[in-house]
């Protein structure tokens, strides 16, 4: 995959999100807020989570966190707010595509996969302490240098 295939993800995700709140706008306040049984309870809070994610993948992208504390934070209390943040949170995704190259899309899924495997590793291992942790890292480091040594 290449940069070009980045942007046009980043634009597509802008062009559904659009009309997934343009659908929900639709309905009435009560329909939209209504507890459902879905995983975070109500079309709200769920709209909410996805931007939650969002945000805490691009913190971890660009190494900027997000202060997220939580999945099922509720970032917006109102659907106005949360749709005027999602546009938001579209066109910071286009920018910060926009501004990678091949290279620079590359680093970033290095960088993401090392977050999965580190995650990974500490579940398997059952991370206790910050030396759990280390061992981790040494571990992801290695299989980063041998996937080098294969390139």
């Amino acid at each position: 995959m290449n940069a070009r295939h980045f942007r046009t993800f980043a634009r597509y995700n802008a062009w559904a999100n659009a009309r997934l709140y343009a659908a929900c706008g639709a309905l009435s306040e009560a329909a939209y807020l209504a507890e459902r049984p879905v995983f975070f309870g109500s079309i709200h809070r769920t709209l909410n989570h996805v931007l939650v994610g969002d945000r805490l993948w691009l913190g971890r992208i660009t190494g900027v966190p997000a202060g997220i504390p939580t999945l099922d934070t509720e970032l917006f209390p109102d659907r106005d707010a949360l749709r005027a943040a999602r546009e938001a949170e579209d066109a910071r995704i286009i920018g910060l595509v926009d501004g990678y190259d091949d290279a620079r899309l590359l680093a970033a899924e290095v960088a993401h996969l090392k977050t999965e495997v580190i995650t990974q590793l500490c579940r398997w291992s059952r991370c206790r302490d910050d030396r759990d942790l280390l061992m981790a890292l040494r571990t992801v480091d290695e299989l980063v240098a041998i996937e080098d040594d294969r390139a």
